[in-house]
């Protein structure tokens, strides 16, 4: 019974195998990437990500607790 369901399985493996291929092809593959020449005399720029600290730290705190109402 086991040799019966041999030839539909090894179709449907097959065809499984092509249809990923298929997708493989169409929507994983790698993207082509184009370079760029190199140039010369190119401005100077310089970006930075972090953070900005005080170099002098003040601690200022309140003489008498409460809240504040009102600003003038």
């Amino acid at each position: 019974m086991l040799k019966r369901y041999r030839l539909p399985i090894s179709l449907a493996l097959i065809a499984a195998l092509v249809v990923a291929g298929v997708f493989y092809m169409r929507k994983i593959r790698p993207v082509p990437v184009t370079l760029a020449r190199s140039e010369k005399n190119v401005e100077i720029r310089v970006f930075g990500i972090g953070t900005i600290e005080a170099q002098v730290l003040s601690k200022v705190g309140f003489q008498v607790a409460g809240k504040i109402v009102k600003l003038s």
